[in-house]
């Protein structure tokens, strides 16, 4: 219960799990297909902009916190193969729910848990150098890192 009272700025902490509860079947289908359905993706991003809204969150909080995602696609536009552009549209989702400081921290640690994640495949000779790796369940795994940062 501590969890759901805590509140950072404007945006109450039960706001993580929403966007907590996305992520979670968005990560088995990355798994399982890599790739990610488009529809749970809106659905999260109109929510995360009528809750921020109503919380008397301004539209300049709302566009900065898309900021990490819209990289991620940038990146996925300009080097093909190297990032999916539903992992740029789940990063954005992320943003219009925790803003920009909280987004820039998820992704960090979704890349940090990734690296090793690959360093283990490298070192084990699982994978390759060009393997590919579905990247939402490192950034599911970033959110409860993340969560449990601020929790202590």
């Amino acid at each position: 219960m501590l969890f759901l009272s805590m509140t950072e700025g404007t945006v109450p902490r039960w706001l993580w799990l929403v966007p907590l509860a996305i992520l979670v079947p968005e990560t088995v289908l990355d798994i399982r297909k890599k790739t990610v359905m488009v529809f749970p993706i809106i659905l999260g991003s109109i929510t995360g902009i009528v809750i921020n809204l109503a919380a008397g969150n301004g539209i300049m909080k709302l566009l900065a916190g898309c900021i990490p995602g819209l990289f991620l696609l940038l990146v996925s536009l300009l080097a093909k193969d190297c990032i999916g552009k539903g992992d740029g549209e789940i990063t954005v989702m992320i943003g219009l729910f925790l803003g920009f400081t909280e987004t820039v921290w998820v992704l960090f640690f979704a890349l940090v848990t990734a690296m090793v994640f690959c360093l283990g495949l490298l070192v084990t000779k699982r994978a390759g150098r060009k393997s590919r790796i579905p990247f939402v369940p490192f950034l599911l795994a970033g959110m409860i890192i993340r969560a449990g940062t601020i929790l202590c």
